[in-house]
């Protein structure tokens, strides 16, 4: 199997302004993010009678209420993205704060809040704001808003906001009004992706035209009961899975063959998973992420390296991930092993490291157990990642429970 590229869940939203300053219109953003809190994010207008905009991103699987600015749009892509927008008007100079609740709770998100700077002499008049939603497989590439009727008035301009999903950088490749390109603004995209673009003087009615990035910049392959039973929940186990480094779009340090044990589907807020992390920068150690994106070091110290240098490009490589519980199931002991023969006769399996927590090894959050909380119960997810790639190549996933250790 290929990791080549994902479903997007896209919420496109526009709004059409007249009054507004055509040589500096948007002379501040700001961008926010976060996992334990609600949506808010705070942005200090430079001008009197100023429009702020603010665009959340959120996790699908919850919903947006109760913005303490203006509403303009609240779109929930079931499972996939949940984009809103607000606005709020400034008198005079200095600093607004829009936010959200999220529901059933707070999940991953991304904000974004631009000003809009009125024209000499007026004020910004909102001539009208409408989105589209949907989510796109490969080969669909963009997502259309039709018919975007940008008013009348003088001084116009185009906003358009893009919330997406599952994103390690910006999701939107380009975005057009009747054929003609908008600006990007800015954008956020730590958990998810939040992007405002812009059109100064649009003219008329046409379609707003989004496209959208699939490369897969962070693919993940799960192993795990769909109806979530904890009868079906992983123990002790021994994770296989053989991997081929084709190519990718970024240099990040978590490229590779990683193997994880954890409650991480749809990144909830406690996702207690330990990673077995066999890099292409040939650094195969272990990580521990009690919170969502909160990591502890890798364990144990040093690189542990395999090839002198990168993980080769088109070769097949066997990586292997043993967890126990020992010490009467109080601790956890972990194990990595690699084979380079491609799995014939079984393999040729080379033990590369191993590691206990058994309680000192240290988080990077007191949240969801605690700084040294070790991960003990069962969990639902069995899974492999990888991360700035275009494409990596798998086989042979499997996953079976073994016995755990006196």
């Amino acid at each position: 199997m290929a990791a080549v590229s994902h479903p997007t869940s896209v919420v496109v939203g526009a709004y059409s302004f007249s009054g507004v300053n055509q040589t500096n219109p948007i002379p501040t953003n700001k961008t926010n993010s976060g996992t334990t809190i609600n949506p808010t994010i705070s942005i200090t207008a430079k001008n009197s009678n100023s429009w702020v905009l603010d665009l959340p991103s959120l996790d699908g699987s919850k919903t947006l209420s109760s913005p303490m600015c203006t509403q303009r749009w609240d779109v929930n892509v079931q499972n996939g993205i949940t984009g809103a927008s607000s606005s709020k008007i400034t008198t005079s100079p200095g600093s607004v704060t829009c936010s959200w609740t999220a529901n059933p709770s707070v999940g991953p998100w991304d904000d974004v809040a631009i000003e809009l700077k009125a024209a000499s002499g007026g004020n910004i008049v909102l001539n009208g704001n409408a989105t589209t939603s949907g989510t796109l497989s490969s080969p669909q590439t963009q997502i259309t808003l039709s018919n975007f009727n940008a008013g009348t008035g003088n001084n116009r301009i185009l906003i358009v906001g893009v919330a997406s999903n599952y994103s390690a950088s910006p999701s939107v490749d380009s975005i057009t009004f009747g054929g003609i390109p908008l600006t990007k603004v800015k954008s956020s995209s730590k958990n998810e992706d939040a992007e405002f673009w812009y059109l100064t003087n649009p003219t008329g009615t046409a379609n707003i035209i989004a496209k959208i990035n699939h490369d897969p910049s962070q693919p993940r392959i799960y192993v795990r009961d769909p109806t979530n039973s904890t009868s079906n929940y992983w123990h002790d186990v021994e994770v296989t899975i053989y991997g081929k480094r084709v190519s990718e779009d970024t240099s990040d340090s978590s490229a590779g063959f990683q193997l994880a044990r954890g409650n991480h589907y749809k990144d909830p807020t406690c996702v207690h998973t330990y990673y077995s992390r066999m890099t292409y920068a040939d650094v195969n150690n272990f990580k521990k992420e009690s919170q969502f994106q909160f990591t502890s070091v890798g364990q144990p110290p040093g690189n542990h390296t395999q090839w002198g240098g990168n993980l080769p490009y088109s070769k097949w490589v066997g990586h292997k991930f043993i967890y126990q519980h020992f010490h009467g199931g109080n601790y956890t002991h972990m194990e990595m092993w690699i084979d380079k023969n491609n799995g014939t006769n079984g393999g040729n399996w080379q033990f590369v490291t191993s590691y206990d927590d058994t309680g000192l090894w240290n988080g990077t959050s007191s949240q969801c157990g605690g700084w040294f909380y070790i991960i003990t119960e069962p969990v639902r997810d069995i899974f492999t990642r990888n991360t700035g790639i275009t494409e990596a190549d798998y086989k042979y996933f499997s996953v079976r429970e073994i016995n755990h250790l006196p």
